[in-house]
């Protein structure tokens, strides 16, 4: 039995000779004959009871023992483990005190879960993972009757939706894909998307004391539920609005109270729990929970319609949360490349700039005219020798990119200013060939580059207190990514100020949070999530323009970590918005037919198809501010639901900042 007063032990030092403070464990025994060390605790237990258990302890006893060991602690060699200290304890909990600590026919705590599952696997102990195992597949099984069976019941593990995010990173750290496609499923019913994102909040009650856990999901988790949770949804609606279209699904063939299901028909197709997008609820076992709606037979024809569906969801259930690909990491191992001239390199030149690796021998004097920082800079008393030193000039090594830098200096040497008073209407463009008088050329690595010529002017504008170039760049963009609805319609479908816009607007945000341009971040994620998928907004994606040919030009365009946040944030809020007001307009009786309409049963037969036709109805890309198009109702119903349809875009505009997680309208103020 475990010692009462524990005999003192030899201390152990380290290579500092400074004391190593250990705990003694309950679980010290007096007969024990080896001692394991996890953290700072130590377990005196019996190589007889660790063998018997585990093949791993087993292999490991059996082997030829030196004869003398070093740490020795009360005569018995100490074992140093990588194991948590209290998953260790709770597993020597079980080989001594067995159902004392857990009754098996029990819910099993997640904590003791994690300690079998980790421990058996690492010490081979199968038993504990068997144990493991089938309370995680029970409890997430992929079979779609057992879903059912279980339900909203849990069934194995004590208080799971409170650690639904520890058991999807177990999952993920001991390789149990089988349990993560119902295991996220049963995540998105609790989780938002700024949950997903951010982590959310748990309030433990402990001896009436409350303490806050902050739950979060790996990386990894985060996107391939955030992936999941938009497939889903997509899935469903495109389904749902194929049953609102469908004209031999209600009424069913059967029916006997047809104008009554006809009528009914959109209400009882949108109080589906599904149409919530309560994610528990996609995969609900629909059932005649309520009085129905319908007609026995229509309910029964839905019923059917909508089990199979479920069937066919949940046969591509882990397609849905299909593995992202990683976010690269930069590194700092890249082998230097020799230094380069640049086009503008001047035999007269008195300064050279250094950006990366790339040189430019320029005038003091131009610097100078065109920027108060370079202006400061050069009317200061310089040393009398400056290193470095090429052909008799000073080298200044600059923080900026080569192809910003060249892209400034030629619009320094080739008139730039010239090009600012040409009319907005004119959009900014760097181009590579055939280039119209008065415009600005630059020869730019295979045109990766040649829509930012705004990303230059912006950036080394401001660092370098270039006003002209700072007002014509930040002007652009304003125009470009507007903050009133009127201009966003007038540039809805055309470049007007930055050529190549929709193909480099990932740069662009990246662009405006790295600048502080937040003026244009609402207008620019709509824009962004209007011309990208799901997968481009987590992965990226390689631009328009890159070939086999130039594989080191086709770097993959991406938000960074924040941009991609909000926008996946606003994304979701948006979606949800206009779709309850899709819904609200569907079961809006005064709508349509409008009162003027002069072919109300045509209209109220096309409402549903009118409704859901509309470019904003479409979750491939997020279109849903996008301008009126003329519907297949009559004119009068047309003009009444254009009017409402116009109140729900501007609602949806006044509140876009919030959406995306930034202040108001009128408080995003650029360079802050």
């Amino acid at each position: 039995m475990a010692s009462q007063t524990p005999s003192a032990k030899r201390p152990r030092y380290d290579d500092t000779g400074t004391p190593d403070a250990a705990a003694r464990s309950k679980y010290w025994f007096d007969d024990g004959n080896i001692i394991l060390q996890a953290e700072n605790t130590q377990f005196r237990v019996h190589r007889s009871v660790l063998s018997s258990q585990s093949v791993v302890f087993k292999d490991m006893f059996s082997m030829p023992q030196p004869v003398a060991l070093d740490p020795l602690v009360d005569g018995c060699p100490v074992v140093f483990l990588s194991d948590n200290a209290e998953e260790i304890e709770l597993v020597l909990a079980l080989f001594y005190d067995n159902f004392k600590v857990h009754d098996l026919r029990k819910l099993m705590s997640f904590p003791l879960l994690a300690a079998i599952l980790r421990v058996g696997k690492k010490y081979q102990i199968e038993h504990f993972q068997d144990e493991g195992l089938r309370r995680l597949r029970e409890e997430f099984p992929k079979d779609l009757e057992l879903w059912d069976a279980c339900y909203k019941l849990p069934l194995q593990i004590d208080e799971v939706n409170a650690n639904l995010e520890n058991i999807i990173n177990l999952a993920h750290e001991l390789s149990i894909h089988t349990i993560l496609p119902a295991a996220y499923l049963c995540y998105l019913h609790h989780a938002c998307v700024d949950d997903i994102i951010h982590g959310r909040e748990w309030d433990d009650e402990n001896s009436g004391n409350v303490q806050v856990r902050l739950l979060r999901l790996n990386e990894k988790a985060v996107m391939q539920c955030l992936k999941g949770r938009d497939s889903l949804t997509r899935q469903f609606l495109d389904i749902a609005k194929g049953w609102l279209r469908q004209s031999d699904l209600i009424p069913a063939p059967t029916c006997y109270r047809k104008n009554m299901c006809i009528e009914r028909k959109v209400a009882a197709i949108l109080d589906l729990p599904a149409f919530d997008l309560d994610f528990l609820f996609v995969l609900h076992p629909l059932g005649l929970e309520s009085p129905p709606s319908l007609c026995s037979e229509c309910n029964d024809a839905l019923v059917a319609v909508y089990n199979e569906t479920r069937r066919e969801m949940w046969s591509k259930l882990p397609t849905y949360f299909a593995r992202s690909a990683k976010r690269p990491r930069c590194d700092d191992t890249r082998t230097p490349e020799q230094i380069t001239r640049s086009k503008y390199w001047f035999d007269d030149g008195n300064i050279i700039l250094q950006a990366e690796n790339t040189q430019f021998k320029v005038h003091r004097s131009v610097l100078s005219n065109q920027s108060v920082v370079f202006r400061d800079m050069f009317s200061m008393p310089q040393p009398v020798i400056l290193d470095p030193v090429v052909d008799g000039c000073p080298v200044v090594s600059l923080s900026d990119s080569a192809d910003d830098l060249e892209l400034v200096m030629c619009l320094f040497y080739d008139n730039f200013k010239q090009v600012i008073v040409f009319p907005l209407s004119e959009p900014l463009m760097i181009t590579t060939q055939g280039t119209p008088p008065g415009y600005v050329t630059q020869n730019l690595q295979y045109g990766r580059l040649h829509a930012l010529s705004s990303r230059a002017v912006l950036r080394v504008g401001k660092k370098y207190q270039i006003d002209h170039f700072q007002a014509e760049g930040l002007n652009r963009l304003r125009k470009e990514l507007p903050s009133h609805l009127d201009s966003w319609d007038a540039c809805y479908n055309t470049e007007v100020a930055i050529s190549g816009a929709t193909e480099n607007l990932a740069n662009i945000i990246n662009l405006a949070h790295e600048l502080s341009v937040y003026s244009i971040l609402p207008a620019a994620y709509m824009y962004y999530l209007r011309n990208e998928s799901m997968d481009a907004i987590i992965d990226g994606r390689k631009p328009n323009d890159a070939t086999e040919e130039h594989p080191i030009e086709a770097e993959t365009i991406r938000l960074n970590e924040r941009a991609m946040r909000q926008c996946l944030k606003g994304r979701d809020a948006v979606i949800r918005r206009f779709l309850d007001i899709a819904k609200y307009w569907l079961l809006q009786h005064d709508l349509i037919p409008s009162p003027s309409c002069s072919q109300e049963s045509e209209c109220l037969k096309r409402k549903a198809k009118a409704i859901l036709s509309l470019e904003a109805m479409s979750l491939r890309r997020i279109s849903i501010l996008a301008p009126w198009s003329r519907s297949s109702l009559c004119t009068y119903c047309d003009v009444f639901l254009e009017e409402a349809y116009d109140t729900a875009r501007q609602e949806i505009w006044d509140e876009l900042p919030r959406y995306f997680g930034l202040p108001p309208w009128d408080e995003l103020v650029d360079f802050a």
